[in-house]
């Protein structure tokens, strides 16, 4: 069905973002659901089943974890070219975006470990994103700001003037708006 083709772009879009982050918000999706999937289905053509049961079936890639994370070449590049961003430009902040929540929660914990100090911007919290924007402006010892969606409208962020899209979304104008976070009055860089 469609909604099928749907799921499994989807699935591929967050392979692309972060694999070791898809993997893990997979088997957290079926854990969460393990009594419903234990359920007995005779209806294939059942969207939510069919959303749920490519999940499972995903999440059954039989991954170690911490080696994927170790050969994470994506996340490992970035580190190193921040590490050489951050040591040429010891005063810049960094704004990172990502589409999925699981990715940000990912590079939050991979840069925790790794010593570089980050906030984390995402909807659905009862934090308040202005104070978190406030934090990051003001706190020298954070360095980037890792956000969803959620920070790249109705925020200003003139104050960073380095942007990184860790995956980019399909709607350019999403693009755009996120760009707009940081290119706008008041930036004195170019």
């Amino acid at each position: 069905s469609a909604f099928c083709k749907f799921q499994i772009i989807g699935r591929q879009r967050q392979m692309a973002s972060c694999m070791p982050a898809a993997i893990e918000a997979w088997h957290a999706k079926v854990q969460e659901n393990q009594d419903w999937l234990d359920s007995d289905y005779e209806d294939d053509a059942d969207e939510e089943s069919e959303h749920l049961d490519l999940t499972q079936i995903l999440s059954n890639i039989d991954a170690d974890s911490r080696l994927l994370e170790k050969m994470d070449s994506k996340y490992n590049a970035l580190l190193k070219e921040l590490k050489v961003f951050f040591a040429k430009n010891p005063d810049k902040k960094v704004v990172l975006f990502s589409f999925y929540r699981s990715t940000i929660k990912y590079l939050s914990r991979r840069f925790d470990e790794d010593g570089v100090k980050a906030c984390v911007l995402m909807g659905g919290g009862t934090v308040n994103k202005y104070e978190i924007m406030q934090q990051f402006q003001d706190d020298p010892s954070i360095r980037i700001m890792l956000s969803t969606e959620v920070g790249s409208e109705g925020v200003d962020l003139q104050f960073c003037d380095t942007e990184i899209n860790y995956d980019l979304p399909w709607n350019p104008m999403r693009l755009e708006q996120r760009i707009g976070r940081i290119d706008r009055i008041g930036q004195k860089s170019e």
